[in-house]
């Protein structure tokens, strides 16, 4: 049709010429540059003819980064590179923005976050993250305000602050329970999820989160490899390797066709993990040496302390060689990390993180073994409201369901 626009006037053809471009963008996903020379030639061809140029076939009806609360894991395609990526992503987002009727506002600012905290910058992270919630709140995008809540939440995790991670986990699932997208409410149980295994905590899960098929089934398909890489984090709490292996031959060909670094780092961590409970200590680093050659070019080591307790020794061994600069602050946080974690997932576990004045409410009612419908009938919300509360009350105060709430203290 553009080749040989017969019947089209020139406004026509100038807009399905700028829809052409809008469209073919995606074809480039998750090159930053190449998409945003389709949205260069998008914006030229609409500011000719509108005065707000923007698209009218694509307004940012998904969440920013296909429901994946890591702008990084899905944005960072090279190692290496990430410092261009990031300036990048600057240049290229508010014009994509525009376009998309504000879609993706304040995502540039979570990329800089999470790029801040990766490398132990939390102080800078932190302002990052309020910068970016301001900016993301003034355009409605609440699936921007996960990612940032979730970069806070990270954040309160590495300083050991109970307070603050109480607050940012509250604000992740008011969020979700606010949304009117069914994706945005998905994309607030997946952070939470992602708290939770930080912690080392797998009961309480949205349902979805513990087989491969609801994550598949839920999550968009761009959205596959990180779906995966949760998935791995979570068989690899439960000890069960031989499914973790298994899944090996889909979730590296997947994230390197993909260009998605992060998941690709996780998995080696992983295997090194389980290789070293097994005692094959010799395979584990070199699914460590791995993970170190995509990370620490970019001063990833955020990724890589999580792990310090297990892979310490591998890290140490590996302290002299040239090849891996950057060790002493992967170590350094690590140590850092360890400790703090475990402050918080003390506090969570001995249920000592303060429920919200309506979660108190509920969790009450639940204590008197009400259903959830005489719940809601009581306090005059839905029935879906009442489990979606009772759910963040299990995982607060680290209880299967309300036979064990029974006894707590609220």
């Amino acid at each position: 049709m553009l080749d040989t626009p017969h019947g089209l006037t020139e406004v026509e053809l100038t807009k399905a010429k700028a829809e052409f471009a809008m469209l073919m963008s995606f074809t480039e996903y998750n090159d930053i540059v190449k998409m945003s020379e389709y949205h260069r030639k998008a914006y030229a061809y609409l500011k000719r003819i509108s005065s707000a140029p923007r698209s009218s076939v694509f307004r940012g009806t998904m969440p920013w980064a296909v429901g994946v609360p890591s702008i990084i894991s899905m944005y960072w395609n090279e190692s290496g590179r990430l410092p261009e990526l990031l300036d990048a992503m600057d240049d290229c987002l508010p014009i994509y923005s525009e376009l998309a009727s504000g879609h993706g506002a304040g995502a540039e600012i979570v990329f800089r976050a999470e790029a801040a905290l990766a490398r132990g910058d939390d102080v800078s992270a932190e302002v990052l993250c309020h910068k970016a919630f301001y900016r993301a709140h003034g355009a409605h995008q609440l699936g921007v305000c996960l990612s940032a809540e979730l970069v806070l939440a990270e954040i309160a995790i590495v300083r050991g602050d109970a307070d603050a991670y109480v607050s940012a986990r509250n604000n992740i699932a008011k969020t979700a329970e606010e949304a009117s997208q069914r994706s945005v409410f998905r994309m607030g149980e997946l952070c939470l999820g992602v708290l939770d295994l930080d912690l080392g905590m797998t009961e309480g899960l949205s349902n979805w989160l513990y087989t491969i098929e609801g994550i598949q089934k839920t999550l968009y398909t761009h959205a596959a490899s990180y779906g995966l890489l949760f998935y791995g984090h979570l068989l690899l709490h439960e000890k069960s390797h031989a499914r973790l292996r298994g899944l090996t031959d889909h979730v590296l060909p997947l994230a390197q066709a993909m260009h998605y670094i992060l998941p690709q780092i996780y998995h080696h961590l992983y295997l090194a993990v389980a290789d070293m409970r097994e005692g094959h200590k010799e395979k584990a680093t070199t699914h460590a040496k791995a993970a170190l050659r995509l990370a620490l070019p970019d001063n990833m080591y955020l990724p890589v302390a999580k792990f310090y307790t297990e892979l310490s020794p591998v890290f140490e061994n590996l302290h002299t060689e040239s090849e891996f600069k950057g060790i002493d602050e992967l170590l350094a946080l690590g140590a850092r990390y360890v400790k703090d974690v475990e402050q918080i997932r003390n506090v969570v576990k001995r249920g000592e993180s303060n429920l919200t004045p309506r979660e108190k409410e509920v969790a009450v009612l639940a204590q008197e073994r009400l259903s959830a419908g005489v719940i809601a009938a009581k306090l005059f919300i839905s029935v879906n409201t009442v489990n979606t509360i009772l759910k963040n009350v299990y995982r607060k105060l680290g209880v299967a369901g309300k036979s064990d709430l029974k006894n707590r203290k609220l």
